[in-house]
């Protein structure tokens, strides 16, 4: 299994992304992380912790990358693609996001999510953020696992989300070949770059006031994406999204009626 970055990691450039800079074209992964300076996982992890806290208290509404929010803000395109499963789940909607963090995707809609009669929230995450949602964030809905593996036996799921996340593994187009191999009725990919020839191995470098930090990240091949995301599957059109760079896209990828 891939070994998720840091969480905060996951959507830095949903809120700078101007200021964030992509630099080199490596030959490969193990290139991009050498010339990487890395980060700080406990300083992230507990500005994240921090936000989330404030969240679930009812001192702010909704958080993002440890950043808290005191308005409603809603991620339509992501709502579409969601509710789009759950219509075709006859209302049922059970999503397991990997790399999810604390839920801040849950907690930013779970007012809209509360018309749904059916409706629970898997996170997959690393095992020190697993072991935190559990103790602290853990709700009847909410949920948190180690594994894609684990979720999957313990609990229904109907939607597979990968928000922000795959360009920052060493394999994601292994770790969509397993997904697809479990048939969710619904793979949703947001705030992902991608590549129309080919991918692009580079370094991501975030501005110090923010957090001074250097990782490996990608532009995925978007054609080898499709190529998985089409098997025995109908892809949607990309779209893009208003808090992501111009060249960040997103899509879902839906299992044939047949096979559901």
């Amino acid at each position: 299994m891939n070994v998720l970055p840091p969480i905060l990691l996951h959507g830095l450039v949903a809120i700078s992304g101007k200021r964030n800079k992509w630099s080199g074209n490596y030959l490969d992964w193990a290139s991009a992380v050498a010339a990487s300076s890395g980060y700080d996982v406990n300083i992230i992890f507990d500005l994240v912790r921090k936000a989330a806290a404030a969240v679930r208290d009812g001192e702010a509404l909704w958080e993002r990358d440890s950043t808290c929010f005191y308005h409603e803000e809603y991620n339509w395109q992501l709502l579409a693609c969601l509710m789009t499963a759950a219509a075709r789940s006859g209302g049922a909607l059970h999503v397991l996001d990997f790399g999810g963090a604390l839920g801040s995707t849950y907690m930013q809609h779970r007012k809209i999510f509360s018309e749904l009669s059916d409706c629970s929230w898997s996170v997959v995450e690393q095992p020190h953020v697993v072991a935190c949602g559990r103790a602290e964030f853990a709700t009847d809905a909410l949920r948190f696992f180690e594994t894609i593996e684990q979720c999957f036996a313990d609990r229904p799921v109907n939607v597979v989300l990968f928000s922000s996340v795959l360009q920052y593994l060493e394999n994601p187009y292994e770790l969509l070949e397993t997904v697809v191999k479990l048939n969710p009725a619904a793979i949703i990919i947001d705030r992902t770059p991608l590549a129309n020839i080919g991918e692009r191995i580079t370094v991501q470098r975030v501005p110090k006031n923010i957090y001074p930090a250097s990782y490996p990240c990608r532009f995925l091949d978007k054609a080898r994406v499709e190529a998985v995301l089409t098997r025995s599957r109908t892809l949607t059109p990309w779209f893009s999204n208003p808090v992501a760079p111009s060249s960040f896209f997103g899509a879902m990828s839906l299992l044939h009626r047949e096979k559901e």
